[in-house]
């Protein structure tokens, strides 16, 4: 896994956390 190496990744995963903290 090179999350490190994939920003769009990062970003995804970002992205996803922030959308469940909104739904939280």
């Amino acid at each position: 896994m090179c999350l490190s190496s994939s920003p769009t990744l990062k970003s995804l995963l970002v992205l996803k956390q922030r959308n469940m903290t909104r739904t939280r």
